[in-house]
């Protein structure tokens, strides 16, 4: 089970990894340059994750199945 949950993760990783890239190169594509594309997906990566954890922090805290919690966040 455990390595099937590692697994899981390592995929959720990749695929994250995999929409930054692709979201820097059509950026690129817009802006006529990689280092603001970078700039503008990293900022937004980052926000999100102040947002998400500003938000769904305390109520993550109170759930009793974490990696449900994850599963359903991931879905989203």
């Amino acid at each position: 089970m455990n390595n099937f949950i590692s697994l899981l993760f390592f995929l959720s990783g990749i695929t994250g990894l995999v929409y930054e890239v692709l979201w820097a190169k059509y950026l690129s594509l817009l802006l006529g340059n990689t280092a603001q594309a970078h700039t503008i997906v990293l900022a937004t990566f980052l926000g999100g994750l102040a947002l998400g954890n500003a938000i769904l922090g305390p109520q993550a805290d109170k759930v009793s199945n974490h990696l449900r919690l994850y599963g359903w966040l991931e879905l989203g």
